[in-house]
């Protein structure tokens, strides 16, 4: 008898998660999701690398490599403006906005490159250097980013 609700509850657990799954998968993916996780990679290595004298020791001949990447995920980022503004609410000329963005992120990261591809660079300089690569994020994420309600 055990067993039977045993294999009933475990049915219904694997059926609630495969439809919770679907839900998110529905909402997942597509060109800007993968190009932001993408970011999210380079942008999580930049941060680690310039949180400390030792890390950007270690890192400081791999960072123009991740800003180069970020540039040119920048660029492929804003072609996709329609499907960014999609689920941005109460937004007026989304795809513009998503453009202007995405090309002050371009600029900004730009500078950064600048900074960072000279050899005296240090740890501070390049993590001060970063502060306004992060902060042109904070802005689009501050109209894009729609947090679904659970």
């Amino acid at each position: 008898m055990i067993r039977k609700w045993m294999l009933t509850a475990i049915a219904m657990c694997v059926g609630c998660a495969s439809v919770a799954g679907l839900s998110f998968a529905a909402d997942e993916g597509g060109p800007v999701h993968e190009a932001m996780e993408a970011i999210n990679k380079h942008s999580a290595a930049i941060k680690k690398a310039t949180r400390s004298k030792i890390g950007y020791a270690k890192a400081q001949k791999e960072l123009p490599s991740h800003v180069a990447e970020l540039i040119k995920l920048g660029k492929e980022t804003r072609e996709h403006a329609k499907d960014a503004v999609k689920k941005a609410k109460n937004v007026k000329d989304g795809e513009k906005q998503w453009v202007e963005l995405c090309d002050h992120f371009i600029k900004e990261l730009e500078k950064f490159s600048e900074v960072v591809s000279k050899p005296s660079t240090d740890q501070a300089q390049a993590k001060s250097a970063y502060g306004p690569v992060s902060q042109s994020c904070t802005k689009c994420h501050e109209i894009f980013r729609v947090e679904e309600d659970f």
